[in-house]
């Protein structure tokens, strides 16, 4: 079980800069069990790469820079029986793990409805880190306190021009 706060800042991208290697990418399905009213969220995440998949239930606080995180690897078997009762909607996307500079950068490139919205999120080891960083040139707009772009809210979403 993985328990820690997450520190975490997210931007929007037009297109994948060329000089980022996206060889190191996972695929991922996930469907939300519940949201409550206050926006915490357990959800269902299934990871997928060539060296098999992986089947994770997270709880997240409701938060934007700083949230909790309780993560936690479920058997297959698990993962199924607890899917049929979220899988209504499921948010797709194609996450690149990016090495640059001395930071982690995950960008996700969203699919189906979500076609064409690239997100990425880099995670701090704090608040004064992440309140530090100066963004890079290639980042867009920054989506940090944006609720519309948080998943839960884009799995609630039919698709893109729902977010024009």
């Amino acid at each position: 079980m993985n328990n820690k706060s997450e520190v975490e800042r997210k931007f929007l991208l037009k297109e994948i800069p060329d000089f980022l290697d996206t060889s190191n990418s996972v695929q991922i399905s996930q469907a939300y069990l519940f949201i409550d009213e206050d926006g915490n969220e357990l959800r269902l995440r299934k990871k997928s790469n060539s060296e098999g998949d992986q089947f994770i239930q997270t709880y997240k606080s409701k938060g934007d820079l700083k949230r909790s995180e309780v993560e936690f690897e479920i058997e297959k078997e698990d993962f199924h029986a607890l899917w049929e009762h979220a899988a209504q909607r499921v948010l797709k996307k194609k996450r690149y793990l990016i090495q640059y500079e001395h930071l982690l950068i995950e960008l996700d490139e969203y699919q189906e409805k979500l076609e064409g919205l690239l997100i990425v999120e880099i995670e701090f080891k704090d608040e004064i880190s992440a309140n530090k960083f100066t963004p890079f040139d290639w980042l867009g707009r920054e989506i940090t306190y944006d609720a519309k772009f948080k998943n839960k809210n884009l799995w609630k979403e039919n698709g893109m021009e729902s977010l024009i």
